[in-house]
């Protein structure tokens, strides 16, 4: 569905991705875990189309997405849910889920994401819906930034870092949405420093050190590998 294969990008004159490759199935929850600049968000950016990789191949689908810019990636069924939420604040739920809103076709309206299937599965977003996006608390501002995401119709989901600073209890939330969301058949590519929520919904787990996919494998695997744990996270969660 979605394959990497040795990505090189960076910012101006400086390089993160040194040959990054993966691959994400149909379905499937990818979960890229790191220290900090390790190149976990430079990879959702150059998917998306916000980073142009000078070296290397993005595939989506069968088709090379590398090179084409973000609003083209996005019509392909990639939808980045950025690090930091960056909801409209000056805009209400309700409005910023109709900024997302892209339509389908007549005769591909089933499961189309509307704000009466985003409010089934957001309740807490139904209730704040003519509220500003200042007045949501951090958990509501994650909530709205993933389902105006979903509002764009996407087959995968780039989930950048959905958890951070947000309370134990919002944490858990977010998690069972993400697990929802791919029970419903929806695939993610998800970076997280919350290594158990991450090992909680992950199918598989890649590890990037220095723009490198340096461990992969089944989330108990790593689990049980303290030595990577600490190699390359720099804590142990076994």
């Amino acid at each position: 569905m979605l394959s990497l294969r040795e990505v090189h990008a960076g910012y101006g004159k400086g390089t993160v991705l040194n040959g990054i490759s993966l691959e994400v199935e149909p379905g499937r929850v990818v979960a890229l875990l790191g220290r900090n600049g390790a190149g976990k968000t430079t990879t959702l950016r150059a998917i998306a189309g916000l980073v142009r990789p000078a070296r290397g191949s993005i595939w989506w689908q069968g088709s090379p997405i590398h090179g084409l810019p973000p609003h083209l990636v996005a019509r392909r069924g990639i939808a980045l849910v950025p690090q930091g939420r960056h909801i409209f604040a000056s805009l209400s739920v309700q409005e910023n889920l109709m900024v997302g809103f892209r339509s389908r076709p007549e005769g591909e309206r089933a499961g189309l994401w509307d704000a009466e299937r985003i409010y089934r599965h957001f309740p807490i977003l139904r209730e704040r819906a003519r509220v500003g996006g200042t007045r949501l608390s951090g958990g509501e501002q994650q909530m709205l930034a993933i389902a105006r995401a979903l509002m764009t119709q996407p087959q995968i989901l780039l989930c950048d870092e959905p958890c951070e600073g947000l309370a134990p209890m919002m944490v858990l939330q977010v998690g069972e949405i993400l697990q929802a969301l791919k029970e419903e058949g929806l695939a993610i590519l998800l970076v997280e420093q919350n290594v158990e929520m991450a090992f909680s919904i992950a199918d598989r787990v890649h590890v990037v050190s220095g723009g490198q996919v340096a461990y992969e494998g089944a989330p108990e695997d790593l689990r049980r590998d303290e030595a990577a744990q600490v190699r390359y996270l720099g804590v142990s969660v076994s």
